[in-house]
Order: structure tokens, then sequence, then C-alpha cells
């Protein structure tokens, strides 16, 4: 068996096993049994990193497995504790809960009377309804209802100072039609003939008769024609 050669640290001379010292340079040269423990301590020191590396490669491995996993079964839990049948029966009940307060609300409010159960006061724009004072004609008839004088609603002189006095009732159909027929032939300024008739009288006084409600409505007189026609656009008899 040859004996292994030995390489000088010094002058990198190959020299061989059996010699103390290189034939080059004379340095002392190590013995091959120290050599061969350097490696084998080398590689033992190697050999744990590796080994790490190795355990923390499959840890990272175990890792993004188990997040996987569990992605999985908290989406299971979720599909086995709300299943879509049931966000779609809660979302059609809340719905429907909504609908049932809002028919409750309606039915249990206290300002709204019945259609049967509406004055002819009642049916008035909200703006005259509020300004107006009223009371039952003397005729038996409807209402007698007065604007004070001093009331926006009369603003700008339109009856010349003067408080505004009006009758209201309801007519049915054909009553209606023969109100209208007779105004038509007095000479009245037109100002609307749709469901409602509107006109300015001779006297400059407001005409309103409203063919599907059968509101009847006259006023006394304003101070001319354009304060009659701003009382009208005001009140909300016209829009």
């Amino acid at each position: 068996m040859n004996s292994p050669h030995q390489i000088c640290e010094y002058c990198s001379h190959r020299n061989s096993g059996g010699d103390s010292r290189c034939g080059h340079c004379g340095a002392p040269l190590k013995a091959v049994g120290d050599v061969l423990g350097e490696l084998g301590r080398t590689a033992a020191g190697i050999a744990p990193v590796i080994i790490g590396a190795e355990k923390l490669a499959s840890g990272l491995e175990k890792a993004a497995s188990g997040g996987e996993h569990a992605a999985g079964d908290a989406k299971k839990e979720e599909d086995k504790v709300f299943p879509a049948w049931q966000w779609k029966a809660a979302l059609g009940g809340a719905v429907a809960l909504v609908l049932l307060a809002v028919l409750v609300l309606r039915s249990c409010s206290p300002g709204a009377p019945a259609i049967g159960d509406l004055t002819p006061v009642d049916t008035l724009p909200e703006l005259m309804r509020a300004v107006s004072t009223c009371q039952p004609a003397s005729d038996g008839q409807g209402d007698s209802c007065v604007v004070s004088a001093d009331d926006p609603l009369l603003s700008g002189g339109i009856t010349g100072g003067r408080a505004l006095t009006f009758t209201v009732r309801t007519d049915p159909p054909e009553r209606i039609g023969d109100t209208i027929a007779r105004w038509r032939t007095s000479g009245a300024a037109i100002v609307s003939d749709g469901t409602a008739f509107v006109a300015i009288g001779p006297a400059v006084t407001v005409w309103y008769a409203d063919r599907h409600s059968g509101l009847h409505l006259e006023t006394g007189s304003f101070a001319n024609r354009a304060g009659a026609q701003t009382f009208l656009f005001r009140s909300g008899l016209v829009r």
C-alpha cells in the first residue's frame, strides 16, 4: 500500500507520507493523522448545520401545510355553523320585520283620518289649513274660514290690508259639474282647467272646484287680479 502524500503548508511541495520535513524547503510536515483529524472535525462541525437546515425546511413545509388545513377547517366550521340558506333566511326575516313595522306604524298613526272621515277643511292645501280659522257655515253646508290680515300668506297687500274670508265645502260630482258650467258663463278668467277648475271671478274673487274630490272653494275679493293669482300660487291651490 502506498503511503499518502503530504503537501507542505509553506511551499506546497508534494512529499511522501513518511517524511517528517519538506524535501524542498525543510519545513516540518504535519502527520497524516493530524490532517485527517482536522478534516473529520470540520466535517463534524458542518453536519449539524446541514441537519439544522433540513429540520428548518421540514418545519416550514409543515407550517404551510398546517395553515392550509387550518383555513380549510375554519371554512368547514363556518359552513357548519352558518350554512348559506340560514344567511338567506335571516335576511328575508329582517326585511319582513321592517315591512311589518311600517304597516303597524301607519295603522296606528293618530293624525291620518280615514278617507270617509275627511272634512272639507281637511282637503285644503296644508298651508291654507294651517293659517285658517274655520267654523261650520250658517247654512249647514261646509265651513266658513278666515285668514287674518297680517298673515304672511296675504303679505304684499294682495287683499288691500283686509282679512280674507272664504267658504269651503264638498259637493257631489254632478253639483261640481253644474258649478263649473255656471262659472264659465259668468265671464271668469280661467287660470286652470284640469282635474281642478280654477278661475278669478269678475269681482276679483277666487273660484276653485276639484272634479275628483268634490272640493268647492270661493273667496272674498282681492285688491286686484295679480293679488288673486299670487294667492293661488302661495296657498298651493295652483302648482
